[in-house]
């Protein structure tokens, strides 16, 4: 269970605070215990979920040891394999619904080397993959963000581009 005022990443919106646990949320069941989370981006909106919600994936934001060891990792990192291009956009999705860093970092990595190979051949990133690339990216900085900092996570990110393009 959660406490409040811990920092989530919860499903599709991102980073969220945990700002109390609560009862009869309107539409769903009475009684239902709710986390009341608050997203750190978009302070004007509020999520409800149940506590025992196994659907919505839900973790505690990495520590900043978690962190350094999970961009240590990262030149290692090998992302998804792309065999169908028609595959694709359900392979990204899977992957950046996971809420986990190391799954996030592998697909940046992947979406990285297709833009330069495209790049290499004359041709234009897949909007696909740039909406997915955007997403992945922000999904990471927001966490980066928070738990070692803006300057760190923009070196990190622009390290780990550089080590795909090189």
């Amino acid at each position: 269970m959660y406490q409040i005022g811990e920092l989530v990443q919860y499903g599709t919106s991102g980073v969220c605070r945990v700002e109390g646990i609560v009862q009869d949320v309107p539409g769903l069941q009475k009684d239902t215990k709710c986390y009341l989370l608050i997203p750190v981006s978009r302070k004007e909106e509020k999520i409800y979920t149940p506590v025992d919600n196994a659907k919505v994936k839900m973790r505690r934001i990495l520590s900043s040891e978690e962190v350094r060891e999970l961009m240590r990792k990262a030149p290692e990192m090998e992302g998804p394999a792309i065999a169908n291009e028609k595959q694709c956009e359900s392979i990204y999705r899977e992957e950046l619904y996971s809420v986990d860093c190391y799954r996030w970092l592998g697909l940046l990595k992947t979406l990285y080397a297709r833009r330069a190979a495209r790049a290499a051949n004359g041709k234009k990133s897949t909007a696909t993959d740039e909406r997915y690339l955007k997403n992945v990216e922000e999904r990471l900085k927001e966490e980066l963000y928070l738990v070692i900092g803006q300057e760190e996570t923009v070196s990190e990110l622009e390290r780990l581009s550089d080590s795909v393009k090189n």
